[in-house]
C-alpha cells in the first residue's frame, strides 16, 4: 500500500491510496501508468480545516473486470461529497469572520 500526498501552501492537502498488489501472473509483468487529476482548493484565511479532509480523497486497486488498475468510485463520490461539504462549510466559516471584523470595525468608528 502507498499514499501519495498532494499538497500546495495555502490549500488543503489531499491524498490517494494505492494498493499495488497484483495477481500472481501479472506480478512479472508490466503495467502501464495511470494519469489522474488532483483538485486543491485554498484554504481561506482564519479558517480551520476540518479533521475529514486526511482521510484519502481515491483509492486504486487491482480490478480483474477491466484487468488493470481502477479507482472505487463509490468511495470517490462519497469523498467528493464530504469535500464540497468541507469546502462549503470553511467559506461559512470565512464569512462569519469575515463579518465579525467588518462589525468590529464599524465599532470602532462609532466611538
Amino acid at each position: 500500500m502507498y499514499t501519495l500526498i498532494f499538497s500546495k501552501a495555502g490549500h488543503v492537502t489531499k491524498s490517494a491510496l494505492f494498493d499495488t498488489r497484483v495477481p500472481k501472473d501479472l506480478e512479472n509483468q508490466l503495467i502501464q501508468a495511470r494519469k489522474f487529476g488532483m483538485d486543491l482548493f485554498k484554504v481561506p484565511d482564519g479558517a480551520e480545516i476540518p479533521k475529514e479532509v486526511t482521510k484519502p480523497v481515491v483509492k486504486f486497486s487491482w480490478s480483474d473486470a477491466i484487468e488493470d488498475f481502477d479507482y472505487d468510485k463509490d468511495y470517490a463520490d462519497a469523498r467528493k461529497e464530504e469535500m464540497d461539504g468541507v469546502k462549503k462549510q470553511m467559506e461559512e466559516q470565512i464569512a462569519t469572520i469575515e463579518k465579525a471584523k467588518a462589525d468590529s470595525l464599524t465599532k470602532a468608528r462609532a466611538r
